[in-house]
């Protein structure tokens, strides 16, 4: 449901600041894991962690494919994937091994957060450059007569 919910406001809105704000959300709920709380307000943040990470995947596929010229757009969404599943298999590896060192889990909670935030901060540097590739439906470029 979050990506159908997500692939509408990147339509609407445009999707590379869409989804530097949802890696910022999803490192917020990831910090905030390591918080002792509510049983329902930790179910809360895993779900909006949830929708942020699965959902910010779809729109980064979709996002790529548009980024990338034709004759390297393959290229480009499988080195996209391929970076998110070495993170994919990094995390739990990390995770172990922050546990076997009896870190406490606010701090590993917080280094999961720190790749989403360097995520954020990489898009964020893009942004800057006022020359965008980011496509949105509700704007489209009215052809220029000559």
């Amino acid at each position: 449901m979050g990506t159908v919910i997500i692939g509408v406001i990147a339509d609407r809105k445009g999707s590379k600041k869409l989804i530097a704000g949802l890696y910022v959300l999803g490192a917020i709920c990831l910090a905030l894991l390591g918080i002792k709380s509510n049983m329902f307000f930790l179910y809360f943040l895993i779900s909006i962690a949830g929708v942020c990470t699965m959902g910010n995947q779809s729109l980064l596929n979709a996002f790529v494919s548009q980024y990338y010229p034709a004759n390297v757009r393959s290229t480009g969404i499988g080195l996209a994937n391929g970076v998110g599943r070495l993170g994919g298999m990094l995390g739990p590896t990390l995770g172990g091994m922050l546990l076997s060192l009896n870190f406490p889990i606010t701090l590993c909670f917080l280094v999961f957060a720190l790749p989403g935030a360097g995520a954020c901060a990489a898009l964020a540097l893009s942004l800057v450059n006022k020359n965008s590739n980011d496509i949105s439906v509700t704007s489209p470029e009215k052809p220029q007569l000559i």
